[in-house]
C-alpha cells in the first residue's frame, strides 16, 4: 500500500478491510485525534454521516458532521483534530491522488466545483442522495471483494467515472445555491484552465499560456499551485495525458497518428512522454486495457 493510503489507514478505523490495490478503500468509522500531533490527509475522502455526529478541524477550521451530511476532504489537508459520539455511523471512500488523475477530467466545472468544496466541505443530503451514495458504495464493496478477473481495474475506473458525474450533479443543486466567490488568485487559474481546456492540441508549455494570460510563468505556477495544489506545468500534463488515454482507447488510431494529433515533434518523444507520465509505453497501456489496434 502506498504512502498516501497507509497514511489514510491509520486514521479511519477499518479501512483496510476494503481496500483496491494502493487506490481505493472504503470505511465505516472513523477514530479521534484530540491529543495528537496534526497530520497532512493526501488523498480524496468523501464521508455520509448516517447517524451520531462528529467534528474535524481541517486547516485550523472547525466542522461538524451529523446525520444526513457529507463532508468532502480534498488532498493536501491538514487535520489537527477528531472526535466522534458513541453513536457515530458513517460510510466513506477514500481515493489515492493517483487514481483521481487517472479517472481524467470527469466532466465540465470541476473546477468551480473544487473552489466550493474547499469553501463548504459539508453538505447536506436528501434521503434520496443518500441512498444513491449507499448504493455505489455496496456496489463497489463488492467489485473490490470479488475474485480479480481480466477487467477489474477497467471495471473499477468506470465505476468511479459514473460514480463522480452522479456526485457532480448532486453537488449542481449545492453550487447554485450558495454561488462559490473567486478571489484575483482563483479567478486566474479559472481562467488558465478555461484556456487549457479550449486548447486543442494542448500547448506543453508554461510559458504558453503565461503569455496568453499576461503574467509571467513563475507567477502562473505559484498561482496554480497556490490554489490547486499542482503547478501549471503538472496541471498541463494532466490534461495532456487525459488525450493521450482517450485516444489510445480508439483502435482505429495509430500510435504514430496520435502522436501527430497532439503535437508531439516525433514518435519517440512522445513515448517517452507517456512512459515517464503513465509508467509504461503506449503500446503496452493499450495491452492492459485489451485494445488491439493496427500500429
Amino acid at each position: 500500500m502506498d504512502k498516501e493510503m497507509i497514511m489514510a489507514s491509520e486514521r479511519f478505523g477499518n479501512i483496510e478491510d476494503l481496500s483496491y490495490k494502493d487506490d481505493i478503500s472504503l470505511f465505516s468509522q472513523i477514530g479521534e485525534y484530540s491529543q495528537m500531533q496534526p497530520f497532512k490527509l493526501d488523498v480524496f475522502v468523501l464521508l455520509v454521516c448516517l447517524n451520531g455526529h462528529g467534528s474535524l478541524n481541517i486547516n485550523g477550521v472547525d466542522y461538524s458532521v451529523d446525520a444526513g451530511k457529507m463532508f468532502v476532504c480534498k488532498p493536501h489537508i491538514i487535520v489537527e483534530k477528531s472526535s466522534v459520539s458513541l453513536d457515530f455511523e458513517c460510510r466513506g471512500m477514500a481515493l489515492s491522488s493517483k487514481f483521481i488523475d487517472q479517472l481524467g477530467r470527469v466532466a465540465d466545472g470541476g473546477w468551480d466545483l473544487g473552489v466550493f468544496l474547499g469553501k463548504n466541505p459539508v453538505l447536506s443530503l436528501s434521503d434520496d442522495e443518500i441512498s444513491l451514495f449507499m448504493q455505489y458504495y455496496a456496489l463497489l464493496g463488492s467489485k473490490i471483494t470479488r475474485s480479480y478477473c481480466r477487467h477489474q481495474d477497467a471495471v473499477m475506473q468506470a465505476l468511479f467515472r459514473a460514480f463522480m458525474l452522479e456526485f457532480f450533479d448532486i453537488m449542481d443543486r449545492h453550487v447554485k445555491l450558495t454561488p462559490p466567490n473567486f478571489t484575483s488568485s482563483e479567478m486566474l487559474f479559472r481562467h488558465f484552465v478555461e484556456v487549457l481546456m479550449a486548447d486543442y492540441p494542448r500547448q506543453r508549455s508554461v510559458e504558453h499560456y503565461a503569455s496568453r494570460l499576461c503574467v509571467t510563468p513563475k507567477y502562473l505556477s505559484a498561482v496554480s499551485k497556490s490554489v490547486s495544489g499542482s503547478t501549471a506545468s503538472e496541471v498541463i500534463n494532466r490534461c495532456i495525458i487525459d488525450d493521450v488515454r482517450r485516444l489510445l482507447h480508439n483502435p482505429d488510431k495509430s500510435v504514430k497518428e496520435i502522436s501527430n494529433e497532439l503535437g508531439f515533434p516525433n514518435l519517440s518523444f512522445f513515448g517517452k512522454y507517456v512512459k515517464r507520465m503513465l509508467g509504461m509505453s503506449p503500446k503496452a497501456y493499450r495491452k492492459s486495457l485489451g485494445v488491439i489496434a493496427g500500429e
